[in-house]
């Protein structure tokens, strides 16, 4: 398991992927701090946090496009699997080796925060929220790509159905607006991923929300290995 979590982290900085996703995460991070907080004079990061969430729905498919497609298109999947390994231990490297480069660029965003409290008083319980929020946030979605990745040898076609899915549970979000009915109300809200994570905006430590992403985490996940033991079998 710790082979195959190594190759994957240094294939991130192997190729363009690593890079790619960091330049921008970071391009982005700053943009959004200095609009959100240097130039409207604000202390807390909710807003900028709020930017970032939905930033990641264009990004994390960068992480994990490669995470199966890759190795199904070099036909090294067949290799993983004869290895004394379990699907289970395959799945966690691969989804640990794109989280690690997720906390890479959420960990460079504390600089902001050490900004806002040398210029004045940082908001440190929304601070600690929005930070617990997207961590549990980016543990969806990120094991949402590799799931997807599981699905498709291609990498294109991995990334193009993470972005789709997650748009869509993204827009989700507002749709529920103009929905008066309760039944359709109650199975919007129980995908409504993003909008779980505003909560933890207001330092609202919301227990159902973290519960929330991590049941769906674990659903992604045995459906993850479902496909790769049918892969495994066949």
């Amino acid at each position: 398991m710790r082979a195959i979590f190594k190759k994957d982290l240094s294939s991130f900085f192997h190729s363009m992927s690593g890079y790619l996703y960091l330049g921008i995460f970071f391009l982005l991070s700053a943009y959004y701090f200095v609009i959100s907080n240097l130039m409207a004079g604000s202390n807390s990061v909710a807003e900028y946090f709020q930017n970032m969430t939905t930033t990641l729905m264009f990004l994390i498919p960068i992480l994990t496009m490669r995470s199966f497609a890759d190795e199904k298109k070099q036909r090294t999947d067949q290799l993983l699997f004869t290895l004394p390994l379990r699907t289970s231990a395959i799945t966690i490297a691969k989804i640990l080796a794109s989280y690690v480069v997720f906390l890479i660029g959420i960990a460079s965003t504390l600089v902001f925060a050490g900004v806002i409290a040398y210029l004045g008083h940082v908001d440190l319980y929304t601070t600690i929220g929005c930070y617990i929020g997207i961590l549990a946030a980016g543990t969806t979605f990120i094991t949402l790509g590799v799931f997807l990745s599981s699905l498709t040898d291609n990498q294109t076609v991995a990334a193009i159905l993470t972005y789709a899915v997650l748009f869509a549970l993204y827009l989700v979000t507002y749709v529920a607006d103009f929905i008066h009915n309760d039944f359709l109300t109650r199975i919007i809200d129980s995908i409504a991923i993003f909008s779980r994570y505003t909560s933890f905006t207001y330092a609202v430590f919301d227990p159902s929300a973290i519960v929330y992403y991590l049941t769906l985490t674990i659903a992604l996940y045995e459906c993850t290995i479902l496909v790769l033991t049918k892969d495994r079998v066949d």
